[in-house]
């Protein structure tokens, strides 16, 4: 897990000339197909960190990665951190008729289940993915490039 967070920290510096976050950014590094470690304990390692306060939570490019059992473990993880007023924001792969990718049926049920609500739904080429670049005159937006955008809790 470090030497992919790493490749990414040299993009941020080589590509992008190491952009200045207008807010504390803490990468994890952390093999969500483990058992024995779980968000909680990696961020609880973190100083600065505080699970009473809302936070943001993006994952992108990660659950179409991790199976069945670790689409389910990533969920039930950032749900078990996230304070009240936190955002997640999960990008996700979905093919009918596979288990390991999630669609939004699944999606629903389970962040609803973890607690989350307002959940925003996009997929590419629809009108929130759309960044006229998408031939919507020859395509249907594809469910194969989607977001969710959810709050926890109410507020």
């Amino acid at each position: 897990m470090e030497s992919v967070n790493a490749g990414k920290a040299g993009v941020f510096e080589a590509i992008l000339g190491s952009p200045k976050a207008h807010c504390p950014v803490h990468t994890v590094s952390l093999d969500f197909l483990d058992a024995e470690t779980t968000l909680a304990t990696e961020l609880g390692a973190l100083a600065a960190f505080d699970s009473a306060k809302p936070s943001v939570f993006f994952a992108e490019g990660l659950i179409m990665y991790l199976g069945k059992d670790g689409k389910r473990k990533l969920l039930t993880d950032v749900s078990a951190v996230a304070a009240e007023g936190s955002v997640f924001i999960l990008n996700f792969l979905h093919r009918e008729g596979d288990d390991n990718t999630l669609g939004e049926a699944e999606a629903t049920a389970t962040l609803t289940e973890l607690g989350w609500a307002d959940l925003e739904f996009s997929k590419y080429g629809d009108e929130r993915l759309n960044f006229g670049r998408f031939p919507t005159d020859k395509f249907e937006p594809s469910p194969a490039f989607s977001f969710v955008v959810c709050r926890k809790g109410s507020k």
